[in-house]
Formats: C-alpha cells, sequence, structure tokens
C-alpha cells in the first residue's frame, strides 16, 4: 500500500444512509458511530469524475504536496460529511502534512479507491464474531486501534478465526494502516 492523502465520504453518519444487520460493539449510536469513526472506510473520493478541481490520484491516493487542491476539492464535493485523512502503511516513516497528527490504525486494506475494507469498521464495531468484537472497547476516541500491539492482537485473533474456517473478508490481505489527520477537520453531523 502506498501513503497518501485520502478524501472520505462517512455514508454511515446518518442512519437512513446505512443499513445495519446488528447492534454495534460499543454503546453508541449509528450516527455517533459515523462522527467519530476516522479509518478508511467510506465513500472515497465523492463525484471525482466530474469535479474539476479533483487532484491526480495513485492507486486511489493524492500526494501530500497537493493539499491545497485536496481541500479544495472536499470543501466543494461533500464540506459537511467528507473527511480528510492521510494514510500509510509504517506510522514511523510516514510523511504526512504538518497540520495532521497520528489518530490511530485502522486494519484492511486499501488498494485504490474501488478496494477499500476495514475489519476495525465491519469486524470489530459491527462484526457477528465475538472474539474480533471484544477489541471494541480497546479502539481510542477516533474509533481506530492505539497501538503497534493491540493491532498485533487483532491481526492475530483474525488470522485464528481464518485458519479455523470464520467467515471473514479475504479479497485482499488485511494490514495495519496508519491513520493521520487534523483533529478538527471532521465536521459532519454537528
Amino acid at each position: 500500500m502506498q501513503s497518501g492523502l485520502l478524501v472520505v465520504k462517512r455514508i454511515w453518519s446518518r442512519r437512513d444512509a446505512f443499513r445495519v444487520e446488528r447492534e454495534p460493539a460499543v454503546q453508541m449510536s449509528i450516527e455517533e458511530i459515523g462522527r467519530l469513526y476516522r479509518g478508511i472506510d467510506g465513500l472515497p473520493w465523492p463525484e471525482w469524475d466530474v469535479s474539476p478541481l479533483r487532484p491526480s490520484l495513485s492507486s486511489g491516493l493524492a500526494h501530500p504536496m497537493s493539499l491545497e487542491l485536496v481541500n479544495r476539492y472536499r470543501n466543494d464535493q461533500c464540506p459537511q460529511e467528507c473527511d480528510l485523512i492521510y494514510i500509510a502503511s509504517n506510522a514511523t516513516h510516514a510523511s504526512p502534512p504538518a497540520a495532521m497528527t497520528f489518530l490511530g490504525f485502522d486494519f484492511g486494506y486499501y488498494e485504490s479507491e474501488w478496494a477499500v475494507y476495514s475489519v476495525v469498521l465491519h469486524e470489530v464495531l459491527y462484526g457477528s464474531y465475538a472474539a474480533l468484537r471484544e477489541f471494541a472497547p480497546e479502539l481510542n476516541s477516533c474509533l481506530l486501534m492505539p497501538t503497534v500491539e493491540a493491532m498485533s492482537r487483532l491481526e492475530s485473533r483474525r488470522d485464528e478465526l481464518l485458519r479455523n474456517g470464520a467467515d471473514l473478508e479475504t479479497s485482499s490481505k488485511s494490514v495495519p494502516i496508519a491513520v493521520f489527520g487534523n483533529p478538527e477537520s471532521h465536521r459532519w453531523g454537528a
């Protein structure tokens, strides 16, 4: 996975836009989870193909040097329901824009704007396996895993479930994804 900027529309920030099969593993409403979750899942680059402000993308991510254009795109396309984050496969060697701080780790895959999956959202927060839902109390205020150690335990538990035949997403290999953002940038639902 490359690193770069990602604009993602939080489609589940409204109950009418996101259908949930089961209750979340945390004592929060769908709307609260939609406001707090800062990971990779959602609708990447909404209306990108028709926007005159669209930034150039490589594997579904914009280069950090295009931050000004990405901000204009976000403000034009979906100022109320979109989040601007920087994602990287390695938190230690990441180079996010200066205004962005480490928010936590998501776990899943981001291969392009067409191939996105968050284990944290779909299997920890809304999953059907108790062994993964048990990680929900460890999530931080951005509903992400706070440390590499926590990520490693989640990955080991998930691998064990898969070896035992659990029905989990396996289209691509899930990996830890460091997420950076401006703590003030998620305004939707306010």
